[in-house]
């Protein structure tokens, strides 16, 4: 997650400092809708409201794949990197690229985790959180 985070901070100041701003916003709104709803299905995960945690995990699973794994790339990484003819004039622009394209990764193995979670909630009925490394996950019921 540290890796996603750094990523995309490096993305946009370098794309915002190049006054690349409108790629900048893109990729900040395409990543603040699914985090909205990954946050409250966090914050109300551990409460008495599971019906409310459960409605922004679906929600999740609706909009992570359609901004990060198709708008993302069909929009964003195309107009930026490959339709764009000052591509190759822009000073700077083969890393943003390059970087653009390891979030698209990381964008993909973060959706498989989460669908590895419901895959965990609904077959096992558990909710062991394996992406974090290094701690010890005690598997809770989902009741």
């Amino acid at each position: 997650m540290l890796l996603h985070h750094v990523i995309t901070v490096v993305l946009t100041s370098m794309a915002y400092y190049m006054n690349y701003v409108n790629v900048t916003h893109l990729i900040l709104f395409v990543h603040d809708i699914g985090d909205v709803f990954l946050a409250l299905g966090r914050a109300f995960a551990d409460t008495t409201y599971k019906k409310f945690s459960i409605a922004a995990y679906i929600a999740l699973l609706i909009t992570w794949p359609y901004y990060r794994l198709y708008l993302y790339p069909s929009e964003m990484l195309w107009v930026s990197c490959y339709g764009n003819p000052r591509f190759d004039v822009i000073y700077g622009m083969e890393i943003l690229g390059l970087m653009a394209h390891i979030l698209l990764i990381l964008h993909i193995y973060w959706y498989y985790v989460i669908l590895t979670y419901a895959k965990n909630v609904l077959f096992k009925g558990t909710t062991d959180d394996k992406h974090h490394f290094g701690r010890k996950n005690k598997d809770k019921e989902v009741r």
